[in-house]
């Protein structure tokens, strides 16, 4: 019932790996190792992710669970109570289609509306494991070492942005289905459940951001490759999920920010905000950039690039994933600085070193980047003498631990600053609507507050 087996190399090339395609399948799309975890494994993976869900929540402090944020409330909760469901899913907001958030803020209209600001904290962080999930499978076939693997696994769970701008929302959740589907365009796993899974990670992510078309090279290089009609069909999946973005893109109108930036503040912003806090945290990061020793960015990232390169030099396995990854991480970045929305990015000015601001950017080609990482360790591993290798190891897995442990948690009054307690809100408006069942409609704010409302009137209140 896996995934269909490697064909055997082409004698008939004269060259030990194959022919040209089946090296490029090994380099890019390898088959996971034999391995059958059993019911233990399994179960250990049910428990490794019912502790990584609340983990990912409690990144927002909880006094502000009771909350909801910006487009959750007032876009995507408004819609799902006043709007038939087809008509919020093919509706775009800015420009294009949200498919997760309008799923989520579907399922959130059918609990009770006291439930709603919990009920997006623990979906964001739902969405956010399963991404990590997805990576743990798909990484098992181009990565040997479970330590590297676990550590791009939790780079996930615990990425800078995910606990700052991103934190307990589902309206930045698409950041992460990005990077989940381009690690499930890699992965080839053995069983049907986490196949499924891969199909609906790469719709859900088409159809929730048209950045994911930027993810066309890798879902073209598996149609072409694999040799298994069920593997080229996440392909396909992806192929059609984008179709459908892009026809609605193109009959929507979308606002981006102000002028472009120079080429300049892309090379500074992707230093300080993709390059610094994915190796040494944004705590770390902050302190440096606050005593103007911008020349530290540009040093750490001219030593990273020495480093891919030698690692591309030394590695074994993994070089053209690496290379997708370390390439997918600068293009995206630099897509997110011509087609920011609401300001320009990455900020210039006083807003420079704010690395908070916009952080929502930064997700999905900070993770790449520490794909590249890992992958290149994970490769270069079997060339380099036994006792050496726990020291490449470890320091590939370090960057993740640093940002784990100095990044989990923003200080509270850096995070959802606006009005909470929004059960309490539809609790005033319930009694309200139980004395007198005219009580007019009313705005309540959500996060971060001003503009930023829910309308509800009784028949709200009473769902």
């Amino acid at each position: 019932m896996g995934s269909t087996p490697e064909p055997p190399a082409r004698p008939a090339t004269g060259r030990p790996g194959g022919g040209p395609r089946e090296q490029l399948r090994r380099s890019l799309l390898p088959l996971p190792p034999p391995r059958r975890e059993g019911v233990r494994g399994r179960l250990a993976l049910a428990v490794v992710v019912l502790v990584a869900v609340p983990v990912t929540a409690w990144r927002l402090p909880l006094a502000t669970w009771d909350s909801i944020w910006a487009e959750d409330g007032h876009v995507f909760l408004q819609a799902a109570l006043d709007e038939p469901f087809w008509h919020t899913v093919t509706t775009p907001y800015a420009g294009y289609l949200h498919l997760a958030p309008r799923v989520v803020a579907e399922l959130v209209s059918a609990l009770p509306l006291a439930w709603a600001g919990y009920a997006f904290t623990v979906a964001a962080a739902v969405l956010v494991v399963w991404v990590a999930t997805t990576v743990w499978v798909s990484a098992a076939g181009p990565m040997r070492s479970v330590w590297l693997r676990g550590a791009l696994a939790l780079a996930v769970v615990v990425v800078p942005a995910g606990g700052s701008e991103a934190a307990g929302n589902v309206a930045n959740s698409h950041f992460f289905l990005m990077f989940g589907a381009f690690w499930a365009l890699l992965g080839r796993p053995r069983s049907r459940a986490a196949e499924l899974s891969g199909h609906v990670l790469v719709l859900v992510a088409a159809l929730s951001d048209p950045v994911t078309v930027a993810l066309l090279p890798v879902a073209v290089a598996r149609l072409v490759l694999l040799p298994g009609r069920r593997e080229r069909a996440l392909s396909i999946t992806f192929l059609v999920g984008t179709a459908v973005q892009l026809a609605a893109v193109a009959g929507a109108r979308r606002t981006t920010g102000g002028s472009t930036p120079g080429p300049w503040d892309v090379v500074l912003g992707y230093d300080l905000r993709v390059v610094l806090p994915h190796l040494m945290s944004t705590a770390v990061t902050e302190r440096v950039a606050s005593r103007g020793a911008v020349a530290v960015g540009l040093v750490a990232t001219a030593a990273l690039l020495l480093a891919l390169v030698l690692g591309l030099a030394l590695a074994r396995r993994n070089r053209l994933a690496a290379l997708a990854a370390a390439t997918a991480s600068g293009a995206f970045f630099v897509v997110a600085s011509v087609f920011s929305l609401g300001a320009v990015y990455p900020p210039v000015g006083d807003g420079r070193y704010d690395l908070t601001l916009s952080a929502r950017y930064t997700i999905v080609p900070g993770l790449l980047l520490v794909s590249a990482v890992v992958l290149l360790a994970d490769g270069a591993a079997s060339r380099v003498p036994p006792r050496t290798r726990p020291v490449l190891l470890a320091l590939a897995t370090t960057p993740v631990l640093l940002v784990a442990v100095l990044d989990h948690r923003q200080p509270d009054d850096r995070i959802r600053q606006g009005p909470a307690a929004w059960s309490a809100r539809v609790a005033e408006l319930q009694h309200d609507c139980s004395q007198d069942p005219t009580t007019p409609a009313r705005d309540v704010e959500v996060q971060p507050g001003g503009a930023w409302l829910v309308r509800l009137d009784c028949a709200d209140a009473g769902g």
